[in-house]
């Protein structure tokens, strides 16, 4: 369940489809879900510039993102 939000969410912030509102919504969540904690502290990483323009190096960054999932 975590892993597939987090896999989701991912890919829409990487691709650009996740607005700055739906990450504002995101952010609330934080408190509650531990999911939502990882999936921001992990976007926050990360540089606008590195989101939009490159999409297959992130694509990777969220492989490892998963694996490092599957181990936990």
């Amino acid at each position: 369940m975590i892993r597939s939000k987090i896999t989701w969410l991912l890919k829409a912030y990487f691709k650009g489809t996740l607005r700055p509102s739906e990450l504002e919504v995101l952010k609330m969540r934080v408190e509650t879900d531990p999911a939502f904690r990882l999936l921001i502290s992990i976007l926050q990483k990360l540089p606008e510039a590195t989101r939009r323009t490159h999409l297959r190096k992130n694509m990777e960054i969220m492989r490892n993102i998963e694996m490092d999932l599957e181990k936990e």
